[in-house]
This record gives C-alpha cells, sequence and structure tokens, in this order.
C-alpha cells in the first residue's frame, strides 16, 4: 500500500477558531496529551508503513519541527514545504505547492485529526470503485432531544455558522451524491437534487451530524485539474463539493468543466457525449464511515476548535501511548520526574495517586504544592503550581506557573503564562505568556496578548 499512494500532510492551519491557544503557537504544535497533535498523524503514517510524508507546514513551525521528529523517535521521513506565516494560503493552494513531487494517487489529510481508523479499509473504498476521491468521515453518536434544542437555540441566536456540512450519501454504495456546507446552502438551509440523480440513486440519506474527518484519498489526476485550475483555494470547500456536483453532469460547458473533461480524457480516453448516465461520467467520489466511536475504538476527532481540542485531551488521555506506538509503561500519566510538595514523586507514590485521580496527566519536571490537587486534568512539562490550589477539567501547558490559592475549572492555559495567587478562573483561555494579575476573578474568557482583562 505505501508505494501505491503518497502522502500530503496539511499542518499550516492557523486555527482560526481558536485564536488565543495558536496566536503563540502554530496549530500543528498544540500539545494534545503533552504531545503535539502533528506527531499523532506522523505515528499513525508509521504504524501502517509509508516511508515518506510530504508535510506542509508555516515557517514557525518548521523550525521546531526538526528537533519534535527526534525527539518522538520518527522514523517516516518527512519532505517539509514551508509556507510564509503572514499568508493565507488554502489547502488547495498549498497542494499545488508540491505538484510536481505528485506521481500517483495520493493521500491528502489535516494534521489537527486523530484517529486510530484502520488505513487500509479507506484504501480498499477507494481501490473497488476506482474512485476520483474517497473521503473518511466518521458518524456520531445520537443527540439527546436536550442537545438538540441547544443548538438550534445557538443557531437562532446568531452563532458562528459554516460548522455544519450536509452529506448524502448513498445507502447501498457508500456514493457521496451531495456534500455541502450551510453556509453554501439556500436561507432556510433547503437543498434541490435533480430528477434525474434521484431516479438513478434513489436511495440517498442526508446527514447533517456527519463528521468530515479532512483525510481524502484522491486519484492522481486530481492533481492536475487542481493545478490548471486556480480558481480552486479549498479542498473540502470548494474542490470537493464541485467534484461531487460534475458527477451528474455532461462536461459541456466551457470554463472548469472543459478543463475537467479534458483532463478525464487524458486519463480515461474520449467520453461519450451521450451514451450511458450522464454522458459516461467517468467521476465517482465515494466515502468510507468510521461507526461512533465508543471510547474503545473508531476514534475520530478533528480539533479544530477550542471545545473539541478540550474534548479530545480527555478522550486521548486514555489512548494516548497506543496512538504513539509506545508501551503505556513506557508513557506514565504521572512522569517520574514530578515533585509533590518539595518531595519526589517515587517517595509519595500513593499519596500522588490519591492527590491527582487517576484521569490527571502530569509531564516532566512538574512540581506541585502542599494541598493542591488536580483532577482529571493535563499539566505540561516543567509546570509549578502553588499551595493549596485545585485544578480541574483544565489543559495547562508547558512552563507555566500557577500561585497559591488558586481555583481552575474548565479552562485551558497555555505555555508560559502566570497566574497570579488567589485567582478563580472558570472556562477561562489563557494565551501563551500572558500574567493574570494576583485575586483576579475570571469566567467564560479569553485572555491574550493585547487584550484587556475585564474582571468577572
Amino acid at each position: 500500500m505505501p508505494s501505491e499512494f503518497q502522502v500530503v500532510l496539511m499542518a499550516g492551519g492557523h486555527g482560526n477558531r481558536m485564536t488565543t491557544l495558536t496566536q503563540k503557537t502554530p496549530k500543528a504544535l498544540l500539545p494534545v496529551c503533552n504531545v503535539p497533535i502533528v506527531i499523532y498523524s506522523l505515528k499513525l503514517l508509521e504504524r501502517f508503513k509509508f516511508s515518506e510524508v510530504m508535510l506542509i507546514t508555516k515557517s514557525s513551525a518548521a523550525k521546531a519541527l526538526g528537533q519534535l521528529l527526534e525527539e518522538y523517535s520518527i522514523q517516516i521521513k518527512v519532505h517539509v514545504t514551508e509556507i510564509p506565516d503572514e499568508s493565507d494560503l488554502g489547502t488547495a493552494d498549498s497542494l499545488r505547492l508540491v505538484k510536481d513531487k505528485i506521481t500517483t494517487d495520493f493521500i491528502v489529510l489535516s494534521a489537527d485529526l486523530i484517529t486510530d481508523i484502520e488505513l487500509h479499509r479507506l484504501i480498499d473504498v477507494h481501490r473497488k470503485h476506482d474512485a476520483t476521491v474517497t473521503c473518511l468521515l466518521a458518524a456520531t453518536k445520537e443527540k439527546t432531544d436536550a442537545e438538540l434544542i441547544l443548538e438550534q437555540n445557538a443557531k437562532t441566536k446568531g452563532v458562528e455558522r459554516g460548522m455544519i456540512d450536509y452529506i448524502g450519501i448513498e445507502q447501498d454504495t457508500d456514493r457521496i451524491i451531495l456534500f455541502e456546507n450551510e453556509d453554501d446552502l439556500m436561507e432556510d438551509d433547503s437543498f434541490t437534487f435533480r430528477k434525474s440523480v434521484m431516479v438513478a440513486h434513489p436511495r440517498v440519506r442526508v446527514h447533517r451530524d456527519i463528521l468530515d474527518a479532512h483525510f481524502y484519498v484522491f486519484a492522481k489526476w486530481v492533481i492536475d485539474f487542481v493545478t490548471v485550475e486556480k480558481s480552486f483555494s479549498t479542498i473540502k470547500g470548494e474542490l470537493i463539493p464541485y467534484l461531487v456536483r460534475k458527477q451528474f453532469s455532461f462536461l459541456n460547458t466551457p470554463g472548469r468543466s472543459q478543463q475537467l473533461k479534458e483532463i478525464l480524457q487524458d486519463n480515461y480516453g474520449p467520453l461519450a457525449e451521450k451514451s450511458g448516465q450522464f454522458g459516461g461520467n467517468p467521476l465517482k467520489c465515494f466515502a468510507y464511515v468510521l461507526p461512533p466511536d465508543d471510547g474503545e475504538k473508531n476514534l475520530c476527532v478533528r480539533a479544530n476548535t477550542t471545545q473539541i481540542y478540550c474534548e479530545a485531551n480527555r478522550r486521548i488521555s486514555t489512548c494516548y501511548a497506543e496512538l504513539l506506538l509506545q508501551n503505556q509503561k513506557d508513557m506514565p500519566m504521572l512522569h517520574p520526574t514530578i515533585e509533590i510538595a518539595g518531595k519526589k514523586y517515587l517517595e509519595v507514590v500513593k499519596e500522588a495517586k490519591k492527590q491527582f485521580g487517576g484521569e490527571s496527566m502530569l509531564g516532566r519536571d512538574c512540581k506541585i504544592g502542599l494541598k493542591s490537587s488536580v483532577k482529571r486534568s493535563i499539566i505540561g512539562k516543567h509546570c509549578t503550581v502553588g499551595e493549596k490550589t485545585n485544578i480541574s477539567d483544565s489543559i495547562v501547558m508547558d512552563h507555566v506557573t500557577i500561585g497559591d490559592g488558586c481555583v481552575i475549572k474548565n479552562s485551558v492555559i497555555c505555555s508560559n503564562a502566570h497566574i497570579g495567587a488567589n485567582c478563580s478562573m472558570d472556562r477561562a483561555r489563557v494565551g501563551a505568556s500572558y500574567t493574570v494579575p494576583e485575586g483576579t476573578t475570571c469566567k467564560n474568557q479569553p485572555l491574550a496578548l493585547g487584550e484587556s482583562l475585564e474582571q468577572v
């Protein structure tokens, strides 16, 4: 399988939905269970015996990447293509940067994806149908009535759109018949199917609760089309919806369709103008749908918002060692170098496990003060926590200092931040290198350099 497919790993995202967290740290390097998120993708590729990958990332991330590859013993050969930090290239734009290196069918995946997929299942679907593109989709658990009501209320209040995809899948074949984001639908979120499409594909189920994992397998000729048709900026938002729609066209109109037709003819020979369904159109878009995550398998999460990033840390804390191809005993939840009230961890193992519970992770060289507790939280490397401080359901990144007498709940504190004594923080997001003054009370607020602090 590896020699049959090349891999492009997209690690250049800005993290526009989690800007407090990515102000100083590229999204691909944000830690999940104290490991940069991009490492999980590289380990997935290693697991399936890929020998090399083309990685596209920001210049600032590229500088740190070499050290990380060595630190985490990455065996796969990584060919890095840098893009300037200030650039605003979409994923299709970025793909063009490596067009001359792509010579086979190829895989494109996002570095913010963490999954335990058996990759051969996705590849088998692609091979079976000789597909133009095969998308990894992940089913989600059914929402309760209360969750549906909350979602509808949020929508009415004008909360950010663009988070929901409408994906129509033929039930018998898993062929993708519809692939549209809510932003591209009519005002009432309605859409239409042509009669000829419904006749040819009568059993289609439209999903709006399914995750597009941003993991795609493409036919080689798609890079040729993207190269000549430069109007596409993104893969998920523009290219794939276009390919899905064009499955059911005769490709006789000028512009994009004509260019597509010429490339298809170069790869498949002359296309019949009228014979067969849709003029013998060889475009075929399929999906492999991963069943819902049951807590033990079918993990598929994209850490592309602050909320999902927090959920990813909690979920992956139960299986991070396996995902990193390591033995759990070699990656303990509580690092043996931590100190508790001035004593080495190994001297107070039993007390430490009670103090931190079984669901917390503490990184290398952490120092925890007397009578402080850490519950269901992840603490990064070289952090210092004062006395009588309680941290719960939170993520604290590397080199953070937290003073005495603090209460921190449901919060994310980025690297090198300093939290003064006697602070109370609930659902706070503290940016890198930010200093929170002593005695601050903060609830549901982002705090980052350049922003003013509002006391609650």
